[in-house]
């Protein structure tokens, strides 16, 4: 397919990702990892041996119950410190899952602020250009019960929500969050059940917002390379990495949604 002058070709219509390919790596095309201990039990061993732990009655025989602050710090409404932090906010993962309780997690980014409160009940955001799988999506119009936890850039706490989400393409709502100069097609709006300020101690441990830390570029994992394969894209990785890098940079600040026939 060719596109008009100006307008950004999907990755879809660039890449040979055909349904069978797709098929044919769900099917466990993927190469299996070598080296795992096999002295590692199977669950079943571990349920045998009395070693899972099965239930609520169970894990406190390991942990103790929560007190103090870890209890007292849940609030019920967004208050002038959960608005700071969503204002300086520029990502979060939101954690849907379906009718039958299968789970997913997606990562949400824009400019700081870009998810801020409608009230002190409601936050939102607009939702931006994606693939158009739509995994949170589907999850929530069949489940609407979500989690969200926000990060800002040096700060090793995190803000966390979780409550109820709806996807709405009211005008008025959508013009109040545009992106790239336009108005947003859909915005999950999420009701507030409970928020709260979650500790430093995972950030902390993983050193994130510490440069000396991070991996060098031969030792990051190679996505295009993982992409190629997992896909079964027959291009070089080259190649592939210069076409995802125009599609991202294409489509980066547009409304997610719209007209389905339509090609931008």
């Amino acid at each position: 397919m060719v596109a008009p002058a100006g307008e950004a070709v999907s990755m879809a219509d660039r890449w040979p990702l055909s349904p069978e390919k797709v098929a044919t790596a769900r099917e466990g095309s993927v190469e299996p990892v070598h080296g795992l201990s096999p002295e590692i039990r199977s669950i079943e061993g571990c349920k045998t041996a009395g070693m899972l732990l099965e239930s609520p009655d169970d894990l406190r025989t390991m942990y103790r119950q929560p007190r103090g602050g870890a209890v007292d710090k849940v609030v019920d409404r967004l208050d002038q410190h959960c608005l700071d932090f969503l204002a300086a906010s520029p990502l979060l993962v939101l954690s849907t899952a379906d009718g039958d309780g299968r789970c997913d997690g997606s990562p949400k980014g824009g400019e700081p602020g870009f998810a801020r409160a409608l009230d002190e009940h409601r936050v939102a955001w607009a939702d931006s250009s994606g693939n158009n799988r739509l995994d949170s999506f589907e999850n929530i119009v069949r489940n609407p019960n979500v989690a969200a936890l926000f990060l800002v850039p040096g700060l090793d706490e995190t803000f966390r929500i979780n409550g109820t989400a709806e996807l709405s393409t009211d005008p008025e709502l959508c013009s109040q969050f545009e992106l790239g100069g336009r108005p947003a097609k859909v915005v999950c709006v999420v009701t507030v059940r409970e928020a709260y300020l979650h500790c430093a101690k995972a950030l902390r441990r993983a050193s994130i917002w510490e440069p000396a830390t991070w991996p060098s570029d031969g030792d990051r994992p190679d996505a295009m390379c993982m992409l190629r394969d997992h896909a079964r894209i027959d291009v070089e990785t080259e190649a592939l990495r210069e076409g995802y890098s125009a599609d991202v940079e294409a489509t980066l600040w547009k409304p997610g949604g719209g007209n389905v026939e339509q090609v931008e």
